[in-house]
């Protein structure tokens, strides 16, 4: 239906796994929304006590690389992993209108890894149009070198005008 909808400009997706991956074929079938809706814009995904799979990353970053039109994304899980962030990291660097990025985490009461924060700070340098980045990690911390990382990343943002941690 998304598909097929010509002027569909935002999804959002709120979904209880509990404990659970969200399924690659899921993850297959709302990437090809994503990247076949021409006017989306943004989305937002809501894994509530869930994550995705490194290959469930993999082709979700495929998919927002080849959005041409997505400006925003919002991710909420409980973990991403290091291979899931890099993906994630290398579809925002190479979207060409891409302004804003929000990822929620519960990684419960465990450090934010600095794999993560490096590909994450990667992202904020490299992505020219990223206007507003929120990080939120509910139970977690950052490392004192994650917040070193992610510091020289937001000085170095060239339009990046909002922050929320």
């Amino acid at each position: 239906a998304i598909q097929n909808a010509p002027a569909f400009q935002s999804i959002s997706i709120g979904l209880t796994p509990w404990n659970k991956v969200f399924s690659d074929a899921c993850v297959e079938h709302l990437s090809k929304a994503i990247e076949n809706a021409p006017e989306l814009q943004s989305i937002s995904i809501r894994l509530s006590y869930g994550v995705f799979s490194d290959v469930g990353m993999e082709r979700l970053s495929e998919a927002i690389k080849n959005a041409s039109a997505l400006q925003n994304i919002s991710l909420a899980c409980d973990e991403i992993s290091a291979a899931g962030m890099k993906l994630l990291s290398e579809a925002i660097q190479n979207a060409p209108a891409f302004q804003s990025i929000s990822i929620g985490l519960t990684p419960w009461n465990k450090v934010f890894s600095d794999a993560c924060v490096e590909h994450l700070s990667k992202a904020i340098e490299n992505a020219p149009e990223l206007q507003s980045i929120s990080i939120r990690l509910s139970y977690g911390v950052f490392s004192d070198v994650g917040m070193e990382r992610l510091s020289e990343a937001i000085k170095n943002a060239s339009a990046l005008q909002n922050i929320s941690l």
